[in-house]
């Protein structure tokens, strides 16, 4: 019995009650008060009355209230307080002896589950008993009856031991003679095989040359894969005429440039050759100023002015100079930084070109890397074998093919996993020696695409989906399908017993060239079978390397797609995969070259501006130069002048001198014009030779782009030419085997119909040997018979004698275990007796407890009264007090205020004190409160407990 918290639930309907019962409440005691939603359990009690559990009047509980009404009320305080304490220990006490009850109890429904288990038990036991004393008897009837037909078979044994001992006898001699006969028959068979040996050894050395040119043709063939597939052959002429054109486009950006380099060329030459005349005159005239000035007489004065200014004219002409030398240097360099910025340029945006196409194959990377075979049948132009795994119009089994899931058959993984599953089922098909000579299957992409479809299809329903003419191996939750498929069956082919075949017969048979595989990872849940079956497989086997068509329909030709060995068919798949894994970080290195080259490009642009800036400035040094030297001159002219003024006689020497300084300057600033523009035309001439020489690359790039298409092609044709002659090779050697096959079945036939005789034999001395064998059976059987029988006969013996000391045996246990019967359906009784006694004490304690708590409640309530009036007298005393301290220290009205005051506490203190035997008032009713209160302690046993369940909750 589980113990559980008990709430004594009471609602009464007076509002007065509220006061009193919430001070019942409060209290210690597990006593509480229900709320408006709380139904007492046996008992309520409404406006004043009481009634029973079963709704008859309580007279006890109406006894019960007249005698708590009578009840002298205590008159003090401290008398409240006793009450109250006398109440509680009772209270406690009560509760004690109750809980003592309730564990009497518990331990008396215990004992009396325990007694009655025990009563079970021995019942058990005695029909148990009982039921073997019954079999015992029943044994040694069933023994004894036994007996004399175990004595007959004994005599009947014994006799047929010796008619199968003169069987045996006879068999044996017929037996020998066949032996005879079949040692003669097996003469003749061997010669005839012995020929039928040097038949089937040509006949091997045939099919060894049928297989060597079989071979050949087999790598032709595969050599010839690319040169028969019409999308590279285009593709590479695509490339031949591609390169063609770039070529053609590159010679006339050559012919083009090499022009401009011509004529920069004669540019530079011409202006060189200017500039070095220019700088002739230049320095034919200075000469000629130097010798007039030589021959020159001035006076002093104007002879030191002249020589001065000429010493100044000397330094701006050392100064212009200089800065035409700058300023031809700046221009070469700004030049060439210009030609740097443009090449800079090109290479930048080529890098871009690059990385902006490897960016778009990064993107799409992605995508294609979840597409697995779809995205690879689509690149490779594998248009109806990626409509296969999607148009379910085309083929309806594409529904349970979900594109980008990993479980997928379509997914990368699972299909070079199916790859090499192709790889495994060559190599079997390759080495059976059931089967000897098979080819390698090649692979087909369509096949493929069907293979994957009908693989993920299985995990929805099972069986074949019969679209398409081709053979089909399906596997369900097998790790490798080809231990069913080959090894299992191949060993039901071997011992041909009623085991499956098909799907061995299927990887071996020679019909088939092309193949397809399909590995799904997804699991099969059939109505039929609660199980899943996972992974999934299906292989598919075409006879054709070209043509497919649907089941039952010839009128339309399907494309098989590309067919390649397994090897190739796998690196490609691989090699495409990588290169999609590799796309981001192909892009990577792209844009980080790019953006290198944009460096580059803007360190020119950088170059350029300096060397720009540099050049206008040396121009702008020039330029001041020119005007320097201008003024010099103009200084130099002002000196001659004074020097003719002063010497008349030098004047005509003077004028002489005068214009040849004059042509002088104009020879010399000539001069640097013709170098500046000498400078500036080597530097386009530099461009334009570099332009030249990039062009001429493109030329070669265009030109080994044309070589290698060429021999491309090239090699196409050797291929296509090198599989006719292996085709006339093998239908050759075909043929050859052809004729070897047929000598090896003429002997065959021979050595045939020579074994007929010793087949004859064979089964002549077979059918001895078998009589033979079965005489000596029969009489080891016979022998075995008489000896089982004897035994059988000695063992019914014992049977009776131990049957006889289990019948004594049984016996003695039905007493017993009447005995333990009797025993424990008296120990039932005595504890069936103590529990009830047990439940009439628990009964007695709780109505005690009840009636402890009520008298509990009522002291509680007494001294709860006491206190409350206690509180009002003090506060009654204190304010009278107050008001009597005021009057003292006013006049004469104030006194009679004061007399009031006193008045009103004497009044307040006889208001709470307790009168005739009564509470004294708080606002509640007395009469109500113990009708309460008697009712609750009249219950006893009746008012039992409320007892707080948890719900059971309904799940959704």
């Amino acid at each position: 019995m589980t113990s559980k918290k008990k709430f004594v639930g009471i609602s009464v309907a007076a509002a007065t009650l509220v006061s009193p019962v919430a001070a019942m409440a409060a209290e210690p005691g597990d006593v509480a008060l229900a709320d408006q939603n709380m139904t007492p359990v046996s008992s309520s009690v409404q406006g004043g009355n009481v009634s029973s559990a079963d709704g008859s009047a309580d007279t006890s509980a109406q006894d019960d209230v007249s005698a708590a009404s009578s009840v002298q009320a205590p008159q003090t305080l401290d008398e409240a307080q006793q009450r109250a304490d006398s109440a509680n220990a009772a209270f406690a006490e009560a509760q004690k002896q109750e809980a003592d009850a309730r564990a009497a109890a518990e331990a008396a429904s215990k004992a009396q589950t325990q007694a009655q288990q025990q009563a079970s038990d021995a019942a058990a036991s005695q029909q148990a008993a009982q039921q073997a004393l019954n079999d015992a008897e029943a044994k040694i009837k069933q023994a004894t009856a036994n007996l004399p037909q175990a004595q007959d078979s004994v005599k009947s044994t014994q006799a047929t031991q010796q008619a199968t001992q003169q069987q045996a006898d006879a068999a044996s001699s017929a037996q020998q003679a066949a032996a005879t006969a079949q040692t003669e028959a097996a003469e003749q068979a061997d010669n005839a095989n012995a020929q039928l040996q040097q038949a089937q050894a040509a006949q091997k050395s045939a099919q060894q040359q049928a297989d060597a040119a079989n071979q050949q043709l087999e790598q032709a063939t595969a050599n010839a894969v690319d040169a028969n597939d019409p999308a590279k052959t285009a593709s590479a002429q695509q490339q031949l005429a591609d390169g063609t054109n770039e070529k053609a486009q590159a010679e006339s950006a050559a012919q083009s440039a090499q022009q401009s380099a011509k004529t920069a060329q004669t540019k530079a030459d011409d202006a060189q050759s200017a500039a070095t005349t220019a700088r002739q005159q230049a320095e034919s005239a200075a000469q000629t100023v130097k010798t007039l000035e030589s021959q020159a007489g001035t006076s002093q004065s104007a002879s030191d002015n002249l020589k001065q200014a000429q010493q100044v004219q000397q330094e701006a002409a050392a100064k212009l100079a200089a800065a035409q030398q700058a300023s031809i240097e700046a221009a070469k360099n700004a030049a060439q930084a210009k030609a740097a910025k443009t090449a800079a340029d090109q290479a930048a945006a080529a890098a871009k070109a690059d990385a902006d196409a490897k960016k778009v194959a990064a993107d799409e990377s992605s995508k294609k890397l979840q597409q697995g075979a779809l995205a690879y049948f689509t690149d490779k132009g594998q248009s109806y074998a990626a409509q296969v795994l999607t148009d379910t119009t085309e083929n309806p089994y594409a529904s349970a093919t979900q594109i980008g899931n990993a479980d997928d058959a379509t997914s990368f993984d699972n299909m070079i996993t199916a790859l090499n599953y192709i790889k495994e089922g060559n190599k079997l098909r390759q080495s059976d020696d059931q089967f000897p000579g098979r080819n390698a299957l090649t692979v087909s992409d369509t096949l493929m695409a069907i293979g994957m479809t009908n693989a993920n299809f299985a995990s929805v329903k099972r069986g074949h989906t019969k679209l398409y003419n081709a053979g089909e191996n399906l596997s369900y939750g097998c790790r490798d399908p080809f231990d069913g498929w080959y090894s299992e069956e191949k060993q039901n082919y071997i011992s041909k017993n009623d085991g499956d075949t098909g799907h061995y017969l299927n990887i071996v048979d020679e019909d088939y060239v092309t193949t397809g595989f399909g590995h799904s990872g997804y699991a099969a849940h059939w109505e039929e079978d609660k199980y899943p079956y996972s992974p999934l497989d299906a292989q598919e086997f075409g006879i054709s390397s070209s043509e497919l068509y649907k089941r039952g329909d010839f009128s339309k030709e399907y494309s098989l797609g590309r067919v390649m060995s397994v090897d190739d068919y796998l690196n490609d798949v691989q090699q495409y995969r990588a290169t999609l894994e590799k796309a981001p970080a192909a892009y990577q290195a792209a844009l980080a070259t790019y953006q290198s080259k944009q460096q580059d490009a803007a360190a020119a642009a950088t170059a350029l501006d300096s060397a720009n800036a540099k050049a206008k400035a040396a121009a702008d040094d020039l330029a001041d130069a020119q005007a320097g030297k201008t003024t010099a001159d103009t200084e130099v002219a002002q000196a001659q002048a004074a020097v003719g003024t002063s010497e008349s006689a030098d004047a005509q020497l003077q004028q002489k001198l005068t214009q040849a300084r004059a042509d002088y300057a104009v020879k010399q600033a000539a001069a640097a014009s013709a170098a500046t523009a000498a400078a500036t035309a080597k530097a386009e001439r530099e461009t334009a030779q570099q332009q030249y020489e990039k062009a001429l690359q493109a030329v070669k790039a265009a030109q080994d782009k044309i070589d290698a298409a060429n021999a491309t092609l090239a090699a196409y044709q050797t291929a296509k030419q090198q599989l006719a002659t292996a085709r006339q090779k093998a239908d050759a050697a075909d043929a050859v085997l052809r004729q070897a096959n047929e000598k090896s079945a003429q002997a065959k036939r021979a050595a045939d119909a020579a074994a007929e005789p010793l087949s004859e034999a064979n089964a002549t001395l077979a059918d001895a040997n078998e009589r033979l064998t079965d005489a000596q059976s029969a009489l080891k059987q016979a022998q075995d018979d008489y000896q089982a029988a004897q035994q059988k006969l000695a063992s019914l013996k014992g049977i009776v004698d131990s049957a006889d000391a289990t019948l004594a045996n049984a016996r003695k246990a039905v007493q017993d275990a009447q005995s333990s019967k009797k025993a424990a359906d008296q120990r039932v009784q005595e504890t069936q007796d103590a529990l009830k006694a047990a439940q009439e004490q628990l009964k007695t304690a709780e109505e005690q407890s009840g009636n402890a708590a009520a008298q509990k409640a009522i002291a509680d309530l007494w001294l709860n009264q006491f206190k409350a009036a206690q509180a009002a007298v003090d506060a009654a005393r204190e304010a009278a007090q107050k008001q009597a301290e005021a009057a003292k220290q006013s006049n004469t009205p104030a006194r009679h205020a004061a007399a009031s005051a006193s008045t009103a506490a004497s009044s307040a203190t006889g208001k709470a004190k307790p009168s005739d035997g009564e509470l004294a008032h708080t606002g509640a009713d007395m009469t109500a409160s113990l009708l309460a209160l008697a009712a609750f302690a009249g219950a006893g046993a009746v008012l039992s407990v409320a007892k707080k369940t948890g719900k059971h909750q309904d799940r959704w």
